[in-house]
């Protein structure tokens, strides 16, 4: 079996599909409604736009995403909760890009 991933590293929002399968019922639920004169064209109507939560998040190149994970290493050695937190290295960087970007 072939290792197969993606050609361009981006990420997406899965975790907010529901509110995708919401709108959706929302929509179905009011053409059904004989009183209703809603138009199929018209369905931004019963339900906001901006609460669908559907985007991609472009990568950065892997030597990015290192120095970013490093600023952030950083930043969170000056929280007391985090003072002990071992640098990330190279390799566990990588996993992570693998998992958030260049994994299908």
């Amino acid at each position: 079996m072939s290792r197969s991933r993606k050609k361009t590293p981006y990420n997406t929002d899965t975790s907010q599909k529901f509110l995708k399968k919401v709108a959706n019922k929302r929509v179905r639920r009011l053409l059904k409604n004989p009183d209703n004169s809603l138009p199929y064209s018209s369905y931004k109507k019963a339900f906001q736009s901006w609460d669908i939560c559907d985007y991609k998040n472009y990568g950065h190149s892997f030597e990015e995403f290192y120095k970013e994970e490093v600023a952030l290493w950083r930043h969170w050695r000056t929280l007391p909760y985090w003072k002990n937190e071992p640098k990330p290295t190279r390799e566990e960087c990588w996993l992570d890009y693998f998992k958030q970007y260049l994994r299908k």
